[in-house]
């Protein structure tokens, strides 16, 4: 491109020069007066406008050379600019990470640590947007992937070891998972309201927390009902791992013994799962 611009360049010069000197040959026995339109000789200055003037519609006309690097494309007048960044943080294990605002996405990448994926009550799971796939309940979340939870509705992520990740977005920790009301899990309001709110309020139990404790590698059932013997294949509701923290609805003080276990109901608050389950595998904060 720069070589057939040359190349115009140098023929529009000759063609010029070549007007130059004929108009001097031809005006040597011409009677024109000097500086008249009739008179053939060329001044340097005009040759000089003509070539400037020749090098700017050369300059329209080709096209621009593609040196092949990207040029940055302005924002639109009034368009607001979000900068993407992340912020680095580190979860305490057998602890919640998990997004609030139930009107956008959070983002996980998984820097260092073991974790694993929290349903929200739907059933909906973790989008692993660098494998392409769904992360269901319990599924290991892979370091070094993008993860997006799209809603803040009760999804998120179990650290089964003090875990780093860097988070864009609005984002939670905690022994337990509390989520915004959404679109997908609406606010349950009274059929009336009162006509007075009283100043005295009752007094809220606290949950009693507990954490599994079964071995590593094994995973501890939550059944529809106590016991483990002549039970069909739908008895158990969900499977938890080492380091889940459980809320006990009730220890049940008439001690339920059946199969050589003691049988606590107890509830997942990541999945909202309610069943019981062996109270020798979990130990109580």
């Amino acid at each position: 491109m720069r070589k057939r611009k040359a190349f115009l360049a140098f023929l529009g010069v000759g063609l010029l020069l070549s007007g130059f000197l004929l108009g001097q040959v031809a005006g040597a026995g011409s009677s024109d007066a000097p500086g008249s339109e009739g008179d053939p000789l060329v001044t340097a200055s005009w040759v000089e406008s003509k070539l400037d003037s020749l090098a700017r519609e050369l300059q329209r006309e080709l096209p621009v050379e593609d040196t092949g690097e990207e040029r940055p494309v302005p924002p639109a007048d009034g368009a607001v600019v979000t900068p993407a960044s992340f912020e680095v943080v580190t979860v305490p294990e057998g602890h919640y990470i998990f997004p609030t605002n139930p009107e956008a996405s959070t983002e996980f990448i998984l820097r260092a640590g073991r974790g694993r994926a929290v349903e929200c009550p739907l059933g909906n799971g973790l989008s692993d947007l660098t494998a392409g796939s769904n992360l269901s309940q319990d599924t290991a979340v892979q370091r070094d992937h993008l993860i997006a939870a799209p809603l803040g509705d009760g999804r998120g992520i179990y650290c089964q070891s003090e875990s780093i990740f860097m988070v864009r977005g609005d984002y939670k920790m905690g022994s337990s998972i509390t989520t915004a009301p959404s679109r997908e899990m609406p606010r349950e309001r009274p059929e009336e309201e009162p006509d007075e709110v009283t100043r005295e309020m009752p007094e809220v139990e606290e949950e009693l927390q507990a954490r599994v404790t079964i071995g590593e590698g094994s995973t501890l059932a939550i059944r529809k009902s106590p016991g483990t013997s002549d039970k069909p294949a739908d008895d158990v509701l969900e499977s938890v791992r080492r380091g889940q923290v459980l809320i006990v609805t009730d220890t049940h003080d008439d001690a339920r013994q059946k199969d050589g276990f003691t049988w606590w109901e107890v509830r997942n608050p990541g999945s909202g799962v309610r069943g019981w389950t062996a109270s020798e595998f979990l130990q109580v904060d």
